[in-house]
């Protein structure tokens, strides 16, 4: 074969294989003119399930879809673009080309559902949480309201839902059909937290649980509990300490604290003055007691406060007790009411009593001295410039008392042997000395009581130079005396105490 015979044999070949291709070429590329008629049908399925009364259109005709899904198109002489559709349902290709060539179209399609849910853990509602759905059909966002509850709507497929929020561990929840339950998100986050005391304490004194499983404590008492769940529950026990919520319920992700006191015993006495206080009512708190010879306790108890006494006729102090100030001594004070008594006239405006190291200057017109802070022991005198009272009172009680005064009364001696004036002479009036001065003059300005005077005091005017004159006495009678003169010689006392 020559080499042109060899380029003839090759042309006809080609021209050849042309001729006998138009018709495929055609077909192919949907020249309408030359397609057969064809036909071709298919099945209709949704999430994997026969789709019923679907419609499946081909541009020139449309027909529904059986109980099985099935479809079928008749003596196309045409190539067609082939669509499904039903309400409520998405189909992933819109258009499917046929030409005479495909036998089976199937369609595959999901049926669209709205999904609600809760985050939630325990019961415990999680608000404003992010909600992020990835579905077949596209990517959906929202947020959990204030009762942790969230929405989705036109959701196909399967859909996978991931839940965020700050300082919160969610786990994913995937899902391929509406279902009647609402989708339940939980999450999981770490809680920090403190044990405050109101006394040094070490972390050995308690026991930090949640679920069972014990939660480490620092040395300076603070904690972090992991992989904590809302609704779970965190207790703290001691038996050393009062905690005054010992059981905290986790509903956020803020940190908690408990707050303790520690457990102690008080040892108390009640006095006033020098005598214990018996059947005393001590209030701690809620917890009462009553004093015994004046002591009292309670056991067991916790917190600073304080510490109140009550019986009545007494005021008390209040004690402030705490762990570190559990011995205590309470003073009690009392009210006493003092009637004076006037010997003369009824003004009692200058009449004071004097109580420690107070001065009481407020009576009644009727010389009545209502006196409040007394304690047993102390003692009551008078303190006035024209009133005088033998007594002292030492207050054992809160009776009543009464003291009686007597008007001051000024007396004046003169002393004198052989007509001359007589220095250093005692003169001892109701046990209390007086020295006569250069002249044998003493002047008792104030210092005895009138009434004294006229009844009762005993004059004695002693000198060591007139041994036989020691302890002679004069009982003076007189009603009233402003000057006296007592002449002193060998010879005339007895006269002299004749002559008064």
């Amino acid at each position: 074969m020559t080499r042109r015979n060899w380029f003839v044999y090759m042309v006809m070949f080609a021209v050849c294989f042309l001729i006998s291709g138009c018709s495929l070429l055609d077909n192919l590329f949907f020249t309408k003119s030359q397609v057969p008629e064809f036909s071709f049908s298919g099945y209709v399925r949704a999430d994997g399930e026969p789709l019923a009364d679907a419609t499946v259109d081909c541009g020139i005709s449309s027909c529904q879809t059986d109980k099985n899904g099935y479809y079928s198109f008749n003596k196309l002489s045409k190539v067609v673009n082939v669509s499904v559709s039903k309400v409520g349902y998405l189909f992933g290709d819109e258009l499917v080309f046929v030409n005479s060539l495909s036998t089976d179209v199937n369609f595959y399609g999901y049926k669209l559902f709205d999904k609600s849910g809760v985050v939630k853990n325990n019961d415990v509602v999680i608000p404003n949480v992010k909600i992020e759905a990835v579905s077949e059909n596209g990517k959906f966002e929202t947020m959990t309201n204030e009762s942790g509850e969230f929405y989705l709507s036109n959701l196909a497929g399967q859909v996978k839902v991931t839940a965020t929020k700050d300082k919160y561990n969610f786990f994913t929840q995937s899902f391929t059909i509406a279902k009647e339950d609402n989708v339940v998100i939980t999450g999981i986050t770490d809680i920090a937290g403190k044990i405050n005391v109101d006394s040094k304490a070490d972390k050995s004194d308690f026991e930090l649980l949640c679920n069972d499983y014990t939660i480490n404590i620092n040395d300076d008492l603070t904690f972090l509990a992991q992989n904590i769940a809302p609704g779970d529950k965190i207790i703290l026990k001691s038996s050393k300490y009062f905690v005054s919520q010992n059981e905290i319920k986790i509903d956020s992700t803020d940190d908690i604290s408990f707050d303790c006191f520690k457990y102690y015993d008080i040892q108390g006495e009640v006095n006033c003055g020098n005598q214990k206080l018996n059947n005393v009512k001590v209030v701690f708190g809620r917890l009462e007691t009553e004093s015994a010879n004046g002591k009292f306790s309670f056991q067991k108890v916790y917190g600073s406060r304080d510490l109140k006494c009550e019986l009545n006729g007494f005021e008390f102090e209040n004690k402030f007790v705490s762990a570190d100030n559990s011995s205590v001594q309470i003073k009690a004070t009392t009210n006493v009411s003092v009637q004076t008594v006037l010997d003369v006239g009824n003004d009692f405006s200058g009449v004071k009593l004097k109580v420690g190291d107070r001065i009481i200057d407020k009576c009644s017109s009727t010389g009545k001295f209502e006196i409040a802070g007394i304690e047993f022991g102390q003692s009551i005198s008078v303190e006035s410039e024209d009133y005088h009272a033998d007594t002292t009172i030492e207050v054992n009680d809160n009776l009543p008392k009464t003291i009686s005064l007597q008007k001051h009364y000024s007396l004046k001696v003169n002393t004198f042997a052989d007509n001359q004036p007589l220095s250093d002479v005692d003169v001892i009036v109701s046990n209390q000395t007086y020295k006569t001065d250069k002249n044998g003059f003493v002047d008792l300005e104030k210092q005895v009581p009138l009434s004294k005077i006229m009844h009762e005091y005993v004059l004695f005017i002693l000198k060591e130079d007139y041994a036989n004159y020691k302890k002679r006495k004069s009982l003076i009678k007189a009603k009233s005396y402003k000057y006296l003169t007592i002449l002193l010689s060998s010879s005339n006392l007895e006269d002299f105490a004749r002559e008064i």
